[in-house]
């Protein structure tokens, strides 16, 4: 998120403010407006931005006052414009540095649990970004294809399972924020390896999910948790590419999903093709979304899946991310609110 300040342009991940750029003078309002008479200004030096010589080149070209005042507006626009644009620029870089690494960062603890499958017992498997092509490497052989609704990855390095009794902890370096701006309210996103059940292996329409379960709790501290609601190893299944065709998955595609985007939470989900799955995804790439503020809580940096001792699940966990906020209209609505104050002044 990008906020002017008067001593030039910031960038605000979080609770952390970094500062992309000082090279703008302080800026507001008032400090667009010229002086009507520079030279009854002898108190102060005069303003000779590039855009204010355009101005005052305008106005020494027009001796009506009516186009000297234009000439000034003008100037005051298109120095106003170059503002802007810059500001957009560092929107970009701001998100670029905000979003560099959404994924958990290290392991925290790890307990296999009771029924976990052996052949996905590493727990750094959980880190780094969900699965797109799975197979590569799998206990049935090499069966290389994209990870779709339908069709869950299985490959050996791609995902750690987790039995009863068991648990697994990790950690963000950089907290997940319960930001306002999240879509859906949604602040964090948990991958299984759930997939939508059919009926039909010709034109599959979904009639169910298969579903693992597991407990998810989120903490600022690592020492008071929060349960979370929703299935760990449940809605919404992986996506690895908004272009694909295969239902059971085929060749990479060449559309990304988002793994950084929630899944619509009210995405009725039920009796839907994959052409129709991808479209109500609208460019996720699913998994369980958590707003950690509908637990009370402003921003976590560790989250703990487990399944209850005694049950007959074990659950698969690919990866948690932070969501990435949609960026606020504040640089277009800027430029509305200077365009309606030079307005005023004519």
């Amino acid at each position: 998120m990008v906020r002017a300040l008067a001593n030039g342009v910031h960038c605000t991940s979080g609770l952390k403010t970094v500062a992309v750029a000082h090279a703008f003078p302080r800026f507001s309002p008032t400090f667009l407006r010229f002086p009507r008479d520079h030279s009854a200004r002898a108190d102060r030096a005069p303003v000779r931005t590039p855009m204010v010589l355009v101005g005052r080149l305008l106005c020494a070209k027009h001796s009506t006052q009516a186009r000297c005042k234009a000439g000034e507006r003008f100037g005051e626009m298109v120095r106003f414009l170059s503002l802007v644009g810059a500001a957009a620029a560092m929107a970009v870089t701001c998100a670029a540095v905000a979003g560099s690494n959404p994924w958990a960062d290290s392991v925290v603890s790890y307990v296999q649990g009771a029924n976990a499958d052996s052949d996905h017992n590493v727990a750094a498997n959980a880190l780094g970004s969900p699965e797109r092509i799975t197979g590569e490497d799998s206990p049935f052989g090499s069966f290389p294809g994209s990870v779709t609704p339908f069709a869950a990855a299985f490959g050996f390095d791609e995902f750690v399972s987790i039995g009863a009794g068991g648990s697994l902890t990790v950690s963000f370096a950089q907290p997940v924020i319960n930001d306002p701006l999240n879509p859906f309210g949604v602040d964090l996103l948990v991958f299984g390896n759930s997939f939508f059940t059919t009926t039909d292996f010709v034109t599959p329409r979904t009639t169910g999910i298969s579903s693992d379960g597991g407990i998810v709790e989120v903490s600022a501290d690592g020492v008071s948790w929060f349960v979370a609601p929703g299935a760990a190893d449940g809605l919404f299944p992986t996506l690895g590419f908004s272009d694909e065709t295969n239902p059971f998955g085929g060749a990479a595609g060449n559309v990304l999903s988002d793994f950084t985007k929630p899944v619509d939470p009210s995405f009725a989900w039920q009796n839907k093709t994959l052409s129709e799955l991808i479209t109500g995804y609208n460019g996720s790439g699913g998994g369980l979304g958590i707003d950690i503020g509908a637990l009370g809580l402003s921003q976590i940096s560790f989250v703990r899946v487990s399944v209850p001792s005694g049950s007959f699940a074990n659950i698969e966990i690919d990866a948690f991310s932070d969501v990435t906020a949609i960026p606020a209209p504040g640089v277009a609505g800027l430029l509305l609110a200077s365009m309606t104050v030079l307005r005023r002044r004519r």
